[in-house]
């Protein structure tokens, strides 16, 4: 068998240490294999293909764990930026109606002073809408007006 990763290509001298028993200068064989020094050559050259098998096979899962983590830190860095960019949008959507983007909960405050229409409750530091754009900024506006008129100008 021939190991498809560079650390597990021992296969030759796995197979000289089975059936010579010669280590050379590496006490790993004495310590894995020993129990096997001496065994026929198809059972030796079975036990080396097992090695290699399972050492290929773990480089394998230890190369899949790595590009696993390697695509999950780009799924992190994408939503990360997808984040940053909807988060710019909002703060955008608000200034486009005159409006100042709240952190904390996310949406457009008013930045009109007092009650312009007199209207009792309509006081415009109460006054917000969605920070989203187009037409639903429209329907937000259009909807808010009802209750708390002139505080958003552009709207």
């Amino acid at each position: 068998m021939v190991a498809r990763h560079e650390e597990c290509d021992y296969g030759a001298a796995l197979l000289h240490y089975l059936t010579t028993g010669d280590n050379l200068g590496d006490p790993w064989y004495d310590r894995n294999f020993a129990d096997s020094v001496g065994v026929s050559l198809p059972k030796a050259r079975a036990i080396v293909d097992k090695q290699i098998s399972d050492c290929d096979a773990q480089y394998d899962w230890a190369e899949a764990g790595r590009v696993a983590a390697t695509s999950a830190r780009a799924a992190e860095s994408s939503r990360e930026q997808a984040a940053a960019r909807l988060h710019e949008e909002e703060i955008d959507n608000c200034a486009a109606i005159g409006a100042t983007y709240d952190e904390t909960w996310g949406w457009c405050n008013s930045t009109v002073a007092g009650n312009p229409s007199g209207k009792p409750g309509s006081d415009c530091a109460n006054a917000h809408v969605q920070a989203v754009s187009g037409a639903e900024m429209a329907r937000e506006l259009k909807h808010e007006a009802q209750w708390y008129p002139g505080c958003f100008p552009t709207g």
